[in-house]
């Protein structure tokens, strides 16, 4: 998309939403959102690939298609890494699964291995907000410095002075940090007419669930109780389907994929594909060439899998998530049916599976989500810059305190 004329006269801030799997960044233009396109799409993959001979790093979409080829060179879910410490038991999970080596700093810290270099977890998060930024000011016409940045509500110290380091490499002042549930209650609109409510806010990302109970008293919004499960997320549904697909090419053709790592990987990649199509239909082709070898034999994976056979694979995983939300109740000294509104937001609250589960969690509530459930957080965040221009009178009011 060739670039908007230059709009030197008006400051753009931007409203960014850094992501264990995607993140998404947009700017307020005329009181209306207006996101930042990465190859067409809105949602950019938290994804870094480092050539083997150092250069110019790789991000986003192009960097996932080098998943399958250069594991070890590619990284991923960073932000789960981000101001931890090399000890923390996530930090240890995350090496089990990861292609990639983390080793400790000096100060403790982690520290990501690719291609015989070591690079701090804030570098390469700063490469994926330097490339949302440059994507801005491309589309936009006009140089940005200052950004409104969501936060996970539950974030630690360490990890919000690591994101703002990250910022800082990317050439963005944070001015000020929205946690991630608020930014989803403004994404929907929930800020336009005062009211006294209480939200459960589902947000159901690539990586994580982060669910969160809050009050709505008039214009302002306040956190009661927070929950999550930082290793339950979109992943996990292609992992399950890449597993049952797996499994079927063993009964066929004995054939284990799982030890061809670049096979597995491909595969992967094609079933978040499928789950995303399956959101929508009931049915998906799954195609992929060479996917197996059958007697010596390279064979290709033409398939269509149905909605109806995967959903029962899937249950296991919503069943956590519904399992997380009671306890968010509980800790909150709160019902089911005092709860007005559920928010979902994350590309998996698209899934009907999660949908009907929160309605039968939920049965009295509304369920409430906008456009564009996977770029919500960071529509969210850019309409909270509304708080730091100069020009108000063209934007929504805004929750006061968030």
């Amino acid at each position: 998309m060739p670039p908007a004329a230059p709009l030197t006269a008006r400051e753009l801030i931007l409203g960014l939403d850094f992501g264990t799997s995607y993140s998404s960044a947009g700017v307020l233009l005329d009181g209306k959102v207006d996101l930042v396109r990465d190859d067409g799409e809105t949602a950019t993959p938290s994804v870094v690939h480092m050539p083997p001979r150092r250069g110019e790093p790789v991000i986003g979409t192009k960097a996932v298609a080098r998943l399958a080829s250069d594991p070890g060179t590619t990284v991923t879910s960073i932000k789960r890494l981000l101001g931890r410490s090399f000890e923390d038991p996530v930090v240890r999970r995350t090496q089990q699964w990861a292609a990639y080596k983390l080793k400790r700093s000096p100060q403790g810290r982690v520290l990501v291995e690719l291609g015989g270099a070591d690079y701090a977890c804030e570098q390469i998060a700063g490469w994926i907000m330097a490339r949302l930024r440059t994507l801005a000011e491309t589309r936009f016409g006009a140089r940005i410095q200052r950004a409104v940045v969501a936060t996970p509500v539950a974030a630690s110290g360490d990890y919000v002075t690591a994101l703002k380091t990250a910022a800082r490499l990317a050439g963005l002042d944070i001015i000020q940090t929205i946690p991630e549930p608020i930014a989803a209650a403004l994404a929907v609109g929930m800020h336009i007419e005062p009211a006294e409510r209480r939200l459960v806010v589902c947000d159901f990302g690539g990586g994580t669930f982060d669910v969160t109970l809050m009050a709505q008293d008039a214009l302002s919004f306040r956190p009661l109780a927070i929950d999550g499960d930082e290793f339950l997320g979109g992943d996990d549904f292609d992992e399950v389907l890449a597993a049952a697909i797996g499994g079927v090419i063993y009964q066929k053709a004995s054939y284990d994929i799982n030890r061809d790592v670049v096979r597995a990987q491909q595969l992967r990649h094609r079933c978040e594909s499928v789950k995303r199509l399956l959101s929508t239909r009931n049915e998906a082709p799954l195609l992929m060439r060479d996917a197996y070898l059958a007697s010596g034999r390279s064979c290709d994976l033409n398939s269509v899998v149905e909605r109806s056979w995967i959903e029962p694979r899937w249950e296991p995983l919503v069943d956590r998530a519904v399992q997380v939300t009671q306890r968010l109740l509980d800790r909150g000294g709160c019902t089911a049916e005092q709860i007005t509104h559920v928010v979902l937001v994350g590309g998996g609250t698209l899934m009907p599976l999660v949908r009907r589960r929160i309605a039968e969690m939920f049965p009295a509530a509304q369920q409430v989500t906008g456009d564009y459930a996977q770029v919500a957080i960071a529509a969210g965040a850019v309409l909270q810059t509304a708080a730091h221009l100069a020009t108000t009178a063209q934007v929504p009011r805004l929750a006061e305190g968030a």
